[in-house]
């Protein structure tokens, strides 16, 4: 190696941080074009050896680092690593940066506020304050902890995701209400109706039932909030994405609610004609009695006469189960207005 080589050589062993070629030709005196060169030959020079240390590049910084082939075999002799939760919670940052603190606390417990702490004491998280909260982003030490090939926002995602071994999941927006219900979290929005679509990427769609597009996709999962049992179905459909603490709280919440609109179908005592497959399955649901002779309910986009309207598109922003409330309350306030 040239004495080029050998200075920038020296200069990434003692740093602790990556350095840009500009940082690196400030700091050792070099022209910035002589150091580039320099830094791309010895890079070189490392991948040709293929020993031990490594040169790699992360986001236009370079550093000197331990081979991902021999680092296993180092630990009890380097740092100690991080503890299983502070990494997940480290990469939880990651994925969401900038994320608050206390949105951060919300997902991970208030043991985070220890994690925050001690990632911010080994210089991989920086908090900067924002009012009662803190921002949290990761520092450039991060890349280099972690052995990314990209500093790049879409590469810290990917690696992200494999490490929280999180399932890319793509939804329509009117099936994501479900999905938070579930306890998911992590999804795409995406428009999934313009014509075929290449979803192969994707671990799974989520859609409305009914409403399967021309995708090609690994697998489908159709959902639905029409009834409170369709809800649950819709909830158990997503088990293995959602969480099950999430869904158990959602599916007492939904028997809860079943349970007050029975009492309140069974105290009107009336017969119903229900003209639309969805008020047949929301009167089956309550146990209301049906008769040809009975008040007419039918959904807002029926054509013909009806007495009680349901409404078909409730607001979804409301989320998934405030949108099946809505329907039985609007069907329930109407019979009680016949009385």
């Amino acid at each position: 190696m040239d004495e080029e080589m050998c200075i920038v050589e020296a200069a990434l062993f003692v740093s602790d941080t990556p350095l840009s070629p500009e940082e690196l030709a400030e700091r050792v005196g070099l022209a910035p074009e002589a150091c580039e060169r320099a830094l791309s030959r010895l890079k070189e020079e490392y991948e040709r050896r293929e020993g031990g240390i490594e040169v790699v590049l992360v986001g236009g910084r370079y550093l000197m680092q331990v081979s991902p082939r021999y680092a296993p075999k180092l630990r009890g002799i380097a740092e100690v690593e991080l503890p299983a939760p502070a990494l997940r919670t480290l990469a939880m940052i990651a994925y969401h940066q900038p994320i608050r603190q206390s949105d951060l606390a919300e997902r991970r417990g208030n043991s985070a506020y220890a994690h925050v702490r001690m990632l911010v004491e080994r210089g991989l998280v920086e908090a900067t304050p924002q009012g009662h909260t803190k921002v949290l982003t990761t520092t450039p030490l991060f890349a280099r902890y972690f052995q990314l090939q990209g500093a790049d926002a879409a590469s810290v995602r990917r690696a992200m995701l494999e490490m929280l071994h999180i399932p890319r999941l793509a939804c329509t927006s009117m099936s994501a209400p479900v999905l938070r219900l579930a306890g998911v979290h992590e999804f795409e929005v995406l428009d999934l109706y313009r014509g075929e679509m290449d979803l192969s990427e994707y671990d799974a769609v989520v859609c409305l039932k009914g409403h399967v597009g021309p995708w090609s996709a690994k697998k489908v999962i159709e959902v639905s909030c029409i009834t409170f049992s369709s809800l649950a179905a819709s909830l158990d459909a997503l088990a293995e994405y959602g969480t099950r603490r999430d869904i158990q709280k959602a599916k007492g919440r939904i028997e809860e609610a079943l349970g007050y609109y029975r009492r309140r179908a069974l105290r009107l005592g009336m017969r119903v004609n229900p003209l639309t497959p969805m008020a047949r399955k929301m009167v089956e649901e309550l146990g209301l009695d049906v008769s040809d002779g009975g008040i007419k309910i039918a959904t807002d986009l029926y054509e013909g006469d009806a007495q009680v309207r349901i409404p078909t598109h409730a607001n979804a922003s409301d989320g998934a189960l405030r949108r099946v409330m809505e329907r039985y309350e609007a069907m329930l306030k109407g019979l009680e207005g016949m009385r």
